[in-house]
């Protein structure tokens, strides 16, 4: 009996491991099957773009830094300026001054636009900066009036509600194009 309550013990205790190890390689093998933007190396400008805006992480919204209130266009201004390339200052301006793109096209470096605080307005009031793609899930970094400077997923009810498009800014564009002619 004893010999037979360890057998059954050993048994159980191989398929669990083998079990376990079996869902992780599947999980391996999915993530590592489908690359996403974020497992490729980005352009170096728009790396720096993302690590500029990083650097704001945890900044309360409207304090300031290098000259820029840190409203959500301000923001978005601070970081592409540390690239020199100058932005409109309002949310609704920044909007009309990139190339428009659609939503399954955006990468990182992007902008993305959003109605403000009145979700029944058609207006552009908030705009964030695209620092990753997996997929449907985008992930952004923002200036936000109740939390600071923040990284969120787009894909969320609040968001998505008041997605309005999303934009490329051409200056960034034109750098990626002249360093890539060189």
């Amino acid at each position: 009996m004893v010999i037979r309550l360890k057998t059954c013990v050993l048994l159980l205790v191989a398929l669990f491991a083998f079990g376990s190890y079996s869902a992780e390689a599947r999980q391996y093998k999915r993530k590592k099957s489908s690359p996403t933007l974020s497992e490729t190396v980005l352009h170096p400008e728009v790396q720096k773009l993302i690590d500029y805006g990083k650097e704001l992480l945890g900044r309360r919204y409207r304090s300031h830094a290098g000259g820029f209130t840190l409203d959500c266009s301000g923001f978005v201004n601070y970081a592409f300026s540390k690239l020199d390339i100058k932005l409109p200052r309002s949310s609704g301006s920044i909007s009309s001054a990139t190339q428009s793109i659609a939503k399954s096209d955006v990468r990182p470096g992007d902008l993305l636009f959003f109605k403000g605080r009145n979700a029944g307005s058609s207006r552009v009031g908030h705009v964030a900066l695209v620092l990753d793609v997996e997929g449907d899930n985008i992930t952004m970094i923002h200036s936000s009036s109740s939390k600071g400077v923040v990284i969120e997923p787009y894909n969320t009810p609040y968001f998505a509600k008041r997605y309005v498009g999303a934009g490329r800014v051409s200056g960034l564009t034109q750098m990626m194009t002249d360093e890539m002619s060189k």
